[in-house]
């Protein structure tokens, strides 16, 4: 049995290599999540640059919903994996692109148009699978 807590698996951080905004949902290494604050990319690191911090969970609002139509609340969101210094874009269950994966479900209904979506993010041990 391990002695030592680490943590509980929720944050991440590491040295980003792209520039992010707080807020932005971003794909790192196989995880899913949401960026804590404003990251600056640092071509050459030093001991001295901020680690940036990836939440793993909990209910966001989002940015960078596809548009095309209503999403009733409950509906699972997908987003495809790729390392961008966007917010990722976020799709319904009906225009999902190849390779895209489950990343959370709407917990209001988002209404085309609107700036963002609520959702919560499936914890890291469900990121990978569809439910």
């Amino acid at each position: 049995m391990a002695r030592t807590y680490i943590g509980a698996g929720r944050r991440r951080s590491w040295t980003p290599t792209l520039g992010h905004h707080a807020g932005d949902l971003v794909y790192h290494q196989g995880y899913w999540g949401v960026s804590n604050d404003d990251a600056a990319f640092s071509s050459s690191p030093t001991a001295a640059d901020r680690p940036f911090v990836q939440i793993l969970d909990g209910v966001w609002d989002l940015p960078n919903v596809f548009q095309g139509a209503n999403i009733v609340n409950g509906a699972r969101i997908f987003a495809a994996p790729s390392l961008t210094s966007t917010s990722l874009t976020l799709y319904p269950g009906n225009s999902v692109p190849s390779g895209a994966v489950a990343v959370g479900r709407l917990m209001a209904t988002y209404v085309n148009g609107a700036t963002y979506a609520r959702v919560v993010l499936f914890g890291p041990e469900n990121q990978h699978s569809v439910l």
